[in-house]
């Protein structure tokens, strides 16, 4: 991975990146609790009007110092893409990016060791679910090298939704769902991420509704109302984050000389057209 020699110095940060409800938060929550590590966010959101102007490289060291004296820790960053895009924030108040320097300088100081090293056993996870946004050259390449490695959330395939729907209407309390409602709904549900499927079986098996089962069995065409009011992952959104994510592994790019030569090719033919 192409910058992994300065990263492998600052505590291996890991980037998720995926749709809304693809689970990004979840897991890094799901780290925490399987691990029982400490949890410090560091999301913009989070430590806005918080530390502000010269104060935040305090911030910034002041939990990866606490992070690393309570092993093992999370250090979580959501919106990443917003700590690397350089400019101010529009309608005033602190960027985002005011703690890009900072983390820089404390996992990768141009003098002295560096604040964390691998083996203090913290991990940087960021999550994203619109990477595209860091769009400058510049921007795109400090974002992608930052992060050791950059994991894909994608939306759930047919079979995945057959077993999403099937674990979570169980879990709510029906038993044994008709294997042909399942199916049906697994095709409806294309393009909805894991996180519109567990809200729709959250907001259709109400303990109210369970209660009844016994009088009026459990029907598909109950989840089939709730789940036309969630908002799918529409086809261009999903493009951009897999081409976004096959740009950072150098997939479906062509070399500059190709364009150039093709570029000559065209101009060839059409001196040629004129003469």
């Amino acid at each position: 991975v192409k910058g992994s020699k300065r990263v492998a110095k600052n505590a291996t940060p890991v980037l998720l990146v995926g749709s809304h409800g693809a689970g990004k938060k979840m897991l890094v929550n799901a780290v925490a609790t399987e691990t029982g590590a400490n949890l410090f966010n560091l999301t913009p959101s989070n430590t806005e009007g918080k530390y502000p102007g010269k104060k935040a490289y305090e911030m910034v060291h002041t939990v990866l110092k606490v992070a690393k004296a309570l092993p093992p820790s999370v250090v979580w960053i959501d919106n990443a893409e917003s700590v690397f895009t350089s400019g101010k924030k529009k309608g005033g108040g602190e960027p985002p990016n005011r703690i890009l320097k900072h983390l820089t300088a404390c996992l990768n100081p141009k003098k002295g060791p560096a604040l964390l090293e691998p083996e203090d056993r913290v991990i940087i996870i960021g999550t994203s679910s619109q990477p595209y946004n860091c769009e400058k050259a510049k921007d795109f390449n400090a974002f992608k090298d930052f992060f050791s490695k950059i994991l894909m959330m994608p939306l759930p395939d047919y079979p995945s939704r057959q077993m999403l729907w099937t674990h979570l209407i169980e879990k709510a309390g029906v038993e044994r769902p008709n294997p042909d409602e399942i199916q049906t709904l697994s095709r409806i549900s294309e393009n909805y991420s894991n996180g519109s499927i567990a809200s729709v079986v959250s907001r259709a098996l109400t303990a109210r509704r369970l209660e009844r089962l016994a009088r009026k069995p459990f029907s598909i065409n109950e989840l089939i109302g709730p789940l036309a009011k969630e908002e799918p992952v529409y086809h261009n959104v999903d493009a951009d984050l897999r081409k976004w994510y096959h740009k950072t592994l150098g997939i479906g790019i062509p070399p500059p000389s190709a364009e150039g030569g093709n570029k000559d090719k065209k101009g060839g033919k059409g001196k040629g057209k004129k003469k």
